[in-house]
């Protein structure tokens, strides 16, 4: 047998058993990169607590069970993105209000919840939330998402509040449509982490 055919087959054999160990170990390695996602803080007293626009169904528990573990006297909801659907039926409604309209379902006092009507992004939502912050002289604000953004909302959030004075937790609402421990088996799960990575490549180069 020649050289060349040598070193094909010792190729070969090195793809195939990397291979196989990449498949046996799939769950784990699919695993450890969605938790690698996740970065929370332990949960403390806070001044309020803001609830990022987006999935409102989630987020509004997580807000709901802060607010009656008496870790915050005050929910505040952002957003100011629109769902198509709702404008498709004639309702302006913005994720704010969306956010709001789900705590009050949930029992939350209406005296205790507020929004922030602006904001389209992350970043967007977190210089309105920073401002909002500074005007009310908060010393310490949560904010909430879903799990999969806690890590990138560090990032985003904490530095820039620490400069102004402010500490921030961060805090994440798990999943409704999937798993956290098996994200890969469901399409919404899928979507969710592939977005967050990309999101999180965006960010680490914008800003």
């Amino acid at each position: 047998m020649s050289r060349f055919f040598r070193r094909l087959l010792r190729t070969l054999l090195v793809v195939a058993v990397l291979g196989g160990l990449l498949f046996l170990l799939r769950k784990p390695i699919m695993r450890g990169a969605g938790h690698l996602l996740i970065k929370e803080d332990t949960p403390v007293q806070v001044d309020a607590a803001f609830v990022l626009s987006g999935q409102a169904y989630e987020r509004s528990p997580k807000a709901m069970e802060v607010y009656e573990r008496g870790l915050t006297p005050l929910v505040i909801t952002t957003g100011s993105y629109i769902n198509p659907s709702f404008e498709a039926l004639g309702m302006d409604l913005p994720d704010a209000e969306l956010g709001r309209e789900a705590l009050l379902r949930l029992g939350i006092d209406s005296a205790a919840v507020r929004t922030l009507s602006r904001g389209t992004s992350t970043w967007e939502e977190s210089e309105e939330i920073l401002g909002y912050s500074l005007r009310e002289d908060f010393s310490r604000v949560m904010i909430i998402s879903s799990r999969f953004h806690t890590r990138r909302l560090q990032s985003v959030f904490r530095n820039k509040f620490k400069s102004n004075g402010i500490d921030v937790v961060i805090q994440g609402a798990d999943p409704v449509d999937y798993t956290i421990e098996a994200w890969w088996e469901s399409e919404h799960g899928l979507i969710m982490v592939n977005n967050e990575y990309l999101k999180t490549l965006y960010y680490w180069l914008k800003y």
